[in-house]
Formats: C-alpha cells, structure tokens, sequence
C-alpha cells in the first residue's frame, strides 16, 4: 500500500501498490509434552518481505519467535501458563515529516504468565498477565502500546 495525499483538500488516503511483492519465509513449530504435566512450545518465523521496488515492506519483522510452558496440576483441573514472544526489528515510515521518512522499530520481547482453574465441570475462572515486566515498544511507529495489563474472567462451555 502507498499514501496519497492531495495538497488542494488536505485529504489523504491509501491505495495498492502496482506490481507485485515478494515474500518467502520458513515457519517452525515443535508443541512437546515433557511429562503429564509439563509441556512445552516454541516457534520461529523467518520472513523476507520485499515491496514491488525491491525495497522491504514495512512492518514485517524478518524475526520472530516464541517459547511458552505450561503446567498441568490437579488431574488437568489447573494449569499455569510462561510465556516469552519476541519480535524482530522491523522498519516503518514516520509520517510526521513530508514524504514520509523510512526509520527502524526496534525488537522487542513480551513475557506474559496466564493461568486457569476447573471450578466445576462446564466452568473455568481464567486470568492473565501481558507485559509483565512492563516493557515499551512500538507496533507501529507512533502508535503507543499497552504497559502491564491484568485479565481475569469466566469461561463457560456448554
């Protein structure tokens, strides 16, 4: 996608890119389960990216990965999941100068910790913690990210 901006009204807007982009990659998974209780998860994604100019798209980390474990208790009626998600540096464009400038997001990891417990059967009580250790990142350049954040609920099946 490109911007248009028209000098005249001031609007702007975005429209498809011609030609045609490139993209290729590999993705990795392995879920194992160590025991009856512990069972882990990882994940890579390599991805190459490049806009019709040969040119990397914006806002496609080439790396990401994650790493996540989790623990069964109680005969399977509690579990407690870690998780770590990290995600490669990745370029963007800084629209607060004319034309728009290309910059670099840095990398950033997110650990987050969730867990779960049967009440009884049919209802479940859930919480999570994301961003535990409060990181600051940037998606996407000027947009600010959520800090720390606690979660908990109910979960239902019928």
């Amino acid at each position: 996608m490109v911007g248009t901006f028209d000098a005249t009204t001031f609007l702007s807007s975005v429209e498809n890119q011609l030609g045609k982009s490139d993209r290729k990659g590999v993705e990795l998974s392995l879920d194992y389960r160590l025991s009856s209780v512990l069972e882990l998860f990882a994940s890579y994604t390599w991805l190459d990216a490049d806009e019709p100019d040969g040119s990397t798209e914006i806002r496609r980390a080439r790396h990401q990965a994650s790493l996540s474990g989790t623990w069964h208790m109680a005969q399977d009626r509690a579990d407690l999941t870690f998780a770590v998600q990290y995600n490669g540096d990745q370029d963007d464009q800084d629209f607060s100068s004319f034309p728009a400038t290309r910059v670099t997001l840095q990398s950033y990891v997110l650990v987050s910790l969730a867990g779960r417990v049967t009440l009884f059967e049919g209802l479940d009580a859930v919480a999570r913690v994301e961003n535990l250790l409060d990181d600051t990142y940037q998606a996407v350049l000027g947009f600010n990210t959520p800090g720390i954040g606690a979660y908990a609920g109910l979960r239902a099946r019928f």
